[in-house]
């Protein structure tokens, strides 16, 4: 979730003990329902 409370689909790696931000963004419909349908 974003600091304003949205859901955000992010792309990660993790390097050298870190984790690094690749992109994110707002989630499709179809993602933002599996989310819900996985944790809500």
């Amino acid at each position: 979730m974003s600091s304003r409370r949205r859901l955000l689909f992010v792309a990660h790696t993790a390097r050298r003990g870190r984790i690094r931000i690749i992109s994110a963004r707002r989630p499709t419909s179809r993602e933002r329902n599996q989310y819900e349908e996985l944790f809500l």
